[in-house]
């Protein structure tokens, strides 16, 4: 948790509408950036990526959605390299770029157990999460990240440090599609998370394949995708920002968890058929 003065909220405020106003005018944040953005929520992140599965399947294609998993993505921003990509992408400068350049200079952060603090130390990466700017921060510092999606013609869609790629085809273009998903992933994405000083979890990424029923069945156990040096297993469902994806975009499992949540005794007796 962030303690910010009741002066420092204020500004914070301000400068936020003025740099959210430039960015806007200037378009400098990606269009499939839903983060942070007015009219703009999780809900149309979702909608985005599910409009382009349904249509790929409706095109008897097949295809593969790829969810990458950052570690501790706002605390790992550099501010060194923070400073550099707000003056040469955003275009700010001066007295302007110098408050920004303060803004997270001389934060320290302390850990504190009953009634006993440790010593605090000075932190040299990390935007504050309780401000309104500091998150805004982060989606500037990684918003090169679609030059590299662009790069493997992959269809993306963002939501803060949520990133996930995707690519679709025939089925005679598995191989093609599992291939270029490794070579963006483990290639650039790796190279770009190490040029940001952002710690990728290669263990946590997840692959959806997506498509019919009668194509999912073409897809070879031999067509993997890689995330690293480690392979990695496709699942029939996966979380995408609160919401379950399955394989044949039936919507199933997230309709059965939401009916348990608020039908308990309900959803126990039924089983979905």
């Amino acid at each position: 948790m962030t303690n910010q003065s009741f002066v420092s909220k204020i500004v914070d405020r301000v400068v936020d509408a003025r740099l959210s106003k430039h960015t806007a005018k200037h378009n400098l944040i990606p269009v499939f950036q839903s983060a942070y953005r007015t009219f703009h929520l999780t809900e149309t992140a979702v909608a985005g990526v599910m409009n382009e599965m349904i249509k790929a399947v409706d095109q008897g294609h097949v295809g593969a959605l790829m969810l990458l998993d950052l570690s501790t993505a706002f605390d790992s921003v550099d501010h060194t390299n923070l400073n550099v990509v707000i003056q040469r992408r955003f275009g700010v400068s001066g007295q302007a770029l110098g408050w920004l350049a303060d803004f997270l200079e001389d934060r320290t952060q302390a850990v504190r157990a009953c009634s006993r603090e440790a010593i605090s130390v000075t932190l040299e990466s990390g935007v504050p999460q309780s401000s309104l700017l500091g998150p805004k921060q982060f989606i500037q510092y990684s918003e090169d990240i679609t030059r590299v999606l662009e790069k493997h013609a992959l269809i993306y869609h963002l939501f803060a440090d949520n990133t996930q790629g995707m690519l679709h085809g025939p089925p005679a273009d598995v191989p093609r599609i599992a291939s270029t998903l490794t070579n963006c992933f483990t290639t650039d994405v790796s190279h770009w998370c190490a040029t940001k000083r952002l710690q990728w979890n290669a263990s946590k990424t997840e692959v959806l394949w997506f498509g019919s029923a009668v194509n999912l069945s073409k897809i070879s156990p031999r067509d993997m995708v890689c995330a690293g040096a480690t392979d990695v297993d496709s699942t029939t469902v996966v979380r995408n920002l609160g919401v379950m994806f399955d394989t044949e975009l039936s919507m199933r499992e997230h309709v059965s968890r939401v009916a348990q949540v608020f039908f308990p005794l309900a959803s126990a007796a039924t089983s979905w058929p």
